[in-house]
C-alpha cells in the first residue's frame, strides 16, 4: 500500500499545490519516496507527459492504452505499467472496483484511500484490476469466427484498432478514459502479462493470506479445488487464483480465450520470461531497451522467483488450474511469434534483451 499512498498523494498534491510527506519504512528505496524520480533517458516524467499531451497538434496520433492486469503479478510491475501509461492513479482510471475491500483484505483506512482515488484528470489508459471486468463484458456476444484457427498464433489474427476500440467501448467501464468516437488519428494499444497458472495460484495465496505455512497453503489448495469442482465455467470462484484466464478472457471457454488473445492483444508477455517481455514492451512504447531496464530498476521490479513444490500440492494446483494452463501454454506460443516479429529475428531480440538486463541490474546511484 506504500506505492498506493504515493500515487494518491502525488495526485492530490498536483491538485492543491502541496508537497507530499511519507513515513516510509527504511527498506523502501529512496527513489520511491520521491514518487519514482526516473532517469532522464527514460523520458517518462508525468509532468513532461502532461506537457506533451497539452501541446498535441491537430492530426497527431493519440494512443489509448489498455493493460489487462491479472492477479498474482509483482505489484511493482503494475507500477511500471502505470508509468508507461502516464496513469498516476491505478484504480481510478477504469471505473468501479473489481473486488470489494473485504475481498481484497484491506483495512478501513486503506479502503478509504482506495475509494478516494478517482482521477482528477482525464486518463488515457486503464491498467487497474477492474480492467478485467472490461474484458469480461466486452467479449460477451462478440463473434471471433474471423480468427484463423488453422494458424492460431498468426499475427494476422489481430483485429484493426477501430474494431478493438468497439469491443472495449461496449463496456460502460471504459467511458472515463476511452473516447466514444473513433478516427484516423486514434489508436489502441492492448497488452497483458500472464504468469504460469500454478505459480499465480501460489502468489495469490501469499498475497491474500497472513499464514504462509505449508499447512495453510495445502488447506488453501484443498478449498480452491472444492470451489472449482462446485463452480460452473461461466462463474468466477471467490479467491481469484484458479481460473482468471478462462473466465475473463474466454467467459468460461478456453477456445474463446485463445481467440481473444490473438485478436485483441498487441502483445502478450510471459512473467517467467520477464526480460524478453520488457524489451518487447519497450519496442511497443517507443523506448530503448536500456531505458526500459532503468524503469524496471527504479520501479523496484524483480525477476520472478519460484519455489519448490510438494508433490501432492503441485498435483492439486495443476488440477485446479488445468484450463488456465492450456491458455497459458497457448500464450507462450503467441509470445514467441510476437517477440521475434517485433525485433525481426531472434538474434536481435537476444542482443536487445542483454542491453535491457544490463540497465536493470546497474546499481542505482542518487544524483
Amino acid at each position: 500500500m506504500i506505492m498506493f499512498s504515493i500515487w494518491i498523494c502525488a495526485v492530490l498534491a498536483t491538485a492543491h499545490g502541496n508537497e507530499c510527506v511519507h513515513d516510509a519504512p527504511e527498506d523502501v528505496p529512496q527513489f520511491l519516496q520521491k514518487s519514482l524520480q526516473l532517469q532522464e533517458d527514460t523520458r517518462m516524467s508525468t509532468e513532461n507527459s502532461k506537457k506533451v499531451r497539452a501541446k498535441r497538434k491537430e492530426g497527431e496520433i493519440q494512443t489509448y492504452h489498455f493493460y489487462a492486469n491479472f492477479h498474482g503479478l509483482d505489484p511493482a510491475l503494475v507500477t511500471l505499467m502505470n508509468i508507461m501509461h502516464d496513469s498516476s492513479v491505478a484504480c481510478g482510471s477504469c471505473g468501479i472496483f473489481l473486488f470489494s475491500c473485504e475481498e481484497e483484505g484491506l483495512t478501513d483506512a486503506n479502503c478509504l484511500l482506495r475509494n478516494m482515488s478517482t482521477c482528477l484528470t482525464s486518463p488515457m489508459s486503464c491498467s487497474a484490476d477492474n480492467g478485467l471486468r472490461v474484458l469480461r463484458t466486452g467479449i460477451i456476444g462478440q463473434n471471433f469466427s474471423s480468427v484463423n484457427t488453422t494458424d492460431f498464433t498468426s499475427l494476422k489474427n489481430l483485429w484493426a484498432d477501430q474494431r478493438r476500440h468497439q469491443l472495449l467501448a461496449s463496456s460502460m467501464l471504459t467511458q472515463s478514459w476511452l473516447p466514444s468516437t473513433w478516427g484516423p488519428t486514434k489508436r489502441v494499444l492492448i497488452t497483458t502479462i500472464l504468469m504460469d497458472p500454478v505459480e499465480r495460484l501460489r502468489s495469490v495465496f501469499y498475497i491474500s493470506s497472513e499464514d504462509h505455512s505449508p499447512e495453510a497453503f495445502t488447506a488453501y489448495l484443498e478449498a480452491q479445488h472444492e470451489l472449482v469442482n462446485l463452480t460452473h465455467d461461466t462463474e468466477m470462484p471467490l479467491g481469484k487464483g484458479c481460473c482468471e484466464y478462462n473466465y475473463y478472457l474466454g467467459g468460461g471457454d478456453v477456445k474463446t480465450a485463445k481467440q481473444v488473445l490473438v485478436s485483441q492483444f498487441d502483445f502478450v508477455g510471459i512473467s517467467e520470461m520477464m526480460s524478453q517481455t520488457l524489451v518487447c514492451l519497450a519496442r511497443l512504447y517507443g523506448k530503448t531497451p536500456a531505458g526500459m531496464g532503468t524503469l524496471a530498476r527504479d520501479s523496484g521490479l524483480e525477476v520472478p522467483k519460484t519455489e519448490k513444490w510438494k508433490k501432492d500440492d503441485l498435483e492439486m494446483a495443476t488440477a485446479i488450474t488445468a484450463k488456465d494452463q492450456e491458455i497459458y501454454d497457448f500464450a507462450k506460443e503467441l509470445f514467441e511469434r510476437q517477440s521475434v516479429s517485433m525485433w525481426n529475428n531472434n538474434d536481435v531480440l537476444k542482443a536487445q534483451t542483454k542491453n535491457l538486463e544490463e540497465a536493470w541490474n546497474k546499481k542505482w546511484e542518487p544524483e
